[in-house]
């Protein structure tokens, strides 16, 4: 049995990134460009913890590196030695969940340690990059981790030689689960590679380890009660389960491998002190992108869930230029006037005014005749092409989400399928959805603000 989305395949990942690579991401990463983002060791109470780096002085770590005491400007040791700077925690942690936060460093890293930045996916990347693949985790997306590098040394001909290894700490790059007997010094990697489940995949194929019944639970208590309330009841509640389920995989990625794994003596191959590190999805051409932070051994965060917390925490401390960067990274949309100024509706652009040097968000809702956009407004406005979403980075669900532009020849549509329109008198932005397969011409969308049989009004704002 396979869960929803075996047809896609690492091959359409690699494809789907090359046809819409983030602006400024250049071609993509090279073969193991994650490695050169880990900073493999830093610390500052802790004694082991690992870090990604996705700009020169941005890196993202977990907030349990540090105690509750540390907060502020602080000093971190780091591979590249003695760092300054200030480290932010995600304010909305519920357990493990939400568990990250960001060393804002003073300068970039000197020397060695590093040489390159993580390759972060756009939104609608990273949604093509995790789909579930078979029941029994034979395939699907290949997931890869990286974690401190503690318990390593260096080549033994390496140190006799006093070689560039000398000192400098390597990753521990996770790529398989590895049994459990093997797992202290040269451990044996099983041939069954990390491969991504979301937690909807697993109440498919395992609804035991959520359910309660099983002793390879998932979640813990404070997890369970947070997202899943009526759980205990008698008649249950199929719809809370699923939404339970769904807000879950937005935040969540899991290497929890299958509910066998523990009486045939394989285990995670992550460990307390990899928390912290990259967990990067890899395409058909083995290439990695960032899609994760390790907070342990099976449960980490979904790093798309928390990118709006990261923007706005650097445009906190004045680093607008790195916010700017990782907007347009994420949205994975470019700049006003690429490619003829062609777009699809329903794409987010990020806008930086040049005449209050406030950084926007518009949402494109509709082309000219000739398949083109028109100008952004200005004063918070929307027009006839977009429409002004304010000052916050959108969600990743904002971001993907699919509408269409309805207009007077618009022909065939499915049920369900939102549109957008711009009302013919008030010229406010209305949306509705679909009730039902219509296979000729659509009718006009009701003028006040309300349903009939044929549309669903949503509202002016579109809500996910």
């Amino acid at each position: 049995m396979a869960v929803a989305g075996l047809a896609a395949s690492t091959t359409a990942f690699a494809q789907a990134l090359d046809a819409g690579l983030a602006p400024g991401a250049g071609q993509g990463p090279a073969q193991g460009q994650g490695l050169a983002a880990q900073m493999v060791h830093w610390s500052l109470d802790h004694p082991h913890c690992a870090g990604t780096l996705v700009a020169p002085r941005v890196m993202l770590t977990a907030g349990s590196c540090a105690g509750r005491k540390t907060r502020g400007r602080t000093y971190a040791l780091t591979d590249g030695g003695a760092a300054r700077g200030r480290l932010v925690r995600y304010q909305g942690r519920i357990g493990p969940i939400g568990d990250i936060a960001v060393m804002l460093l003073d300068k970039p890293l000197a020397g060695k340690a590093v040489k390159g930045m993580a390759a972060v996916p756009s939104y609608a990347q990273e949604r093509i990059a995790l789909v579930d693949g078979a029941a029994d985790m034979s395939d699907g997306t290949r997931l890869v981790a990286y974690g401190s590098a503690a318990a390593m040394r260096a080549p033994r001909a390496a140190r006799a030689a006093r070689a560039p290894y000398q000192g400098l700490r390597m990753p521990r790059r996770a790529t398989a689960y590895l049994l459990r007997d093997a797992r202290a010094g040269d451990s044996t990697a099983v041939g069954r590679p990390l491969i991504y489940r979301s937690v909807a995949g697993y109440r498919l194929a395992e609804p035991q380890r959520i359910d309660g019944s099983s002793p390879q639970q998932l979640f813990g208590s404070l997890v369970m009660r947070a997202f899943y309330p009526n759980r205990k009841r008698r008649s249950g509640d199929a719809v809370s389960h699923q939404r339970g389920d769904r807000e879950l995989d937005e935040m969540v990625l899991l290497t929890a491998g299958r509910a066998s794994d523990a009486a045939a003596g394989i285990a995670s191959p992550l460990r307390h002190h990899d928390r912290g590190g990259g967990l990067f999805a890899v395409d058909g051409e083995q290439r990695e992108w960032l899609v994760g932070t390790v907070l342990g051994a099976q449960l980490h965060a979904r790093q798309s869930e928390y990118w709006p917390w990261l923007y706005a925490t650097l445009q906190r401390y004045g680093m607008r230029a790195e916010a700017l960067q990782l907007a347009r990274q994420v949205l994975g949309t470019g700049r006003w006037g690429d490619n003829d100024r062609q777009g699809t509706v329903g794409d987010i652009y990020v806008y930086e005014n040049p005449y209050t040097r406030r950084v926007e968000f518009f949402r494109l809702i509709g082309l000219d005749k000739q398949g083109r956009y028109g100008y952004f407004p200005n004063g918070g406005r929307d027009n006839a092409y977009w429409e002004h979403l304010g000052s916050e980075l959108p969600t990743a669900a904002e971001a993907t989400a699919r509408i269409r532009a309805w207009q007077a020849d618009t022909r065939e549509a499915k049920k369900g399928e939102v549109f957008v329109r711009v009302h013919p008198t008030a010229g406010s932005i209305e949306y509705f959805r679909l009730k039902a397969d219509v296979l000729g011409a659509l009718s006009e969308p009701p003028v006040d603000a309300a349903s009939n049989a044929e549309w669903e009004y949503l509202g002016a704002n579109l809500v996910v």
